[in-house]
């Protein structure tokens, strides 16, 4: 296994604002379906943003694709990387 899909979630766009990695999926699939269902509440009341990560192996991995997420009517949405936060990665594994 070369490649996994980690899920992390945030409270705010805000670089000091809480954060949590909640899991990881060897496929983009699966990571994209708990996300989109709010599997297991992952929202938690708390949670705005989520960023699917697509990570290489090793320390400090290599991301090599972010997906986004923000809490909209209920649900998780996929939108664009916020402005803000072009130059920020690799918010699961260090």
């Amino acid at each position: 296994m070369d490649i996994i899909f980690t899920i992390t979630l945030l409270r705010g766009l805000n670089v000091e604002a809480d954060e949590r990695t909640v899991g990881w999926y060897q496929s983009l699939r699966r990571a994209k379906d708990t996300v989109e269902d709010n599997y297991c509440d992952i929202h938690e009341t708390i949670w705005e943003y989520a960023i699917i990560e697509k990570l290489g192996r090793g320390l400090y991995p290599e991301v090599i694709n972010e997906y986004w997420f923000q809490w909209q009517n209920g649900k998780y949405v996929e939108i664009p990387k916020p402005e803000g936060l072009r130059d920020l990665c690799n918010w699961a594994i260090g």
